[in-house]
């Protein structure tokens, strides 16, 4: 609050709130979100809050370690993230829209948002580069599945998406290369998994890593590659050059 005080700009001055380092820096998010809520309002105040960082941490709270952990894996644990988006939900509750009988609806799908802010965005300690856009949607970053299309799935239904009515896009890509009559019976059981668990969303892309260097190298030649981006559809040829890079580095699924 003493570094906003002492700003000349203040009505452009917005903050960030990391999870991680709140957490590690003494403030008990577990056990008493709201609490830290009502005391960041009252201190530094909502109006002020522009974005938040979703991080778990890799120590105990006030450790004043700062290092971040996967959404689950930490200190901080995956019911707190539940919690965070639960409040989230309730706060678009209580706001009415401009048009009669309308209401707000929260949603978590990127659309090409992940893009732009992203280009906002410094280097990030996942080893994504300054710039490059965000995370594709509401399921894993890109190329950070490792345990096939089921442990992907089930881990971006960990949470419950019921509320999200809005949209809540998980992206995934499969190989066109290896993919078979036999395949369609694997995806429709992953997309059915996926469902069964209360997910919104999946969006789907198949082909492979060559096809889309091929396309982004000769461009005219590819004119009618379509792929999905973060809820909705464009030509692949007509992204920006980080864009098309984001839909290439997604993790390929062979089934």
């Amino acid at each position: 609050r003493s570094i906003i005080d002492k700003v000349k700009l203040q009505e452009k001055l917005g903050v960030c709130l990391d999870t991680c380092h709140i957490y590690d820096g003494g403030y008990n998010i577990v056990e008493g979100l709201e609490e830290v809520i009502n005391e960041f309002d009252n201190v530094i105040g909502l109006d002020r809050l522009k974005a938040i960082h979703l991080n778990d941490s890799m120590h105990g709270k006030d450790s004043h370690k700062d290092r971040h952990s996967k959404i689950g894996e930490g200190h901080i644990g995956i019911k707190t993230f539940e919690k965070i988006i639960n409040h989230i939900v309730t706060e678009c509750k209580k706001y009415e829209c401009m048009h009669q009988n309308g209401r707000l609806v929260p949603s978590v799908f990127c659309w090409e948002m992940h893009a732009r802010m992203g280009a906002e965005t410094g280097a990030t300690p996942d080893g994504r580069y300054a710039g490059f856009p965000l995370g594709d949607g509401s399921g894993p970053c890109q190329g950070r599945e490792f345990n096939g299309p089921t442990a992907s799935v089930i881990s971006s239904t960990k949470w419950d998406h019921h509320e999200m009515i809005g949209g809540v896009a998980v992206n995934m890509k499969f190989s066109k290369k290896v993919f078979t009559a036999q395949s369609y019976n694997v995806m429709m059981g992953i997309i059915k998994t996926y469902l069964e668990r209360g997910g919104f969303e999946i969006q789907i892309n198949v082909t492979d890593k060559e096809i889309l260097e091929k396309a982004r190298k000769n461009p005219g030649e590819y004119k009618d590659l379509v792929v999905r981006i973060g809820g909705y559809s464009d030509y692949f040829v007509r992204l920006s050059e980080k864009m098309q890079e984001e839909v290439i580095l997604r993790t390929e699924h062979c089934i």
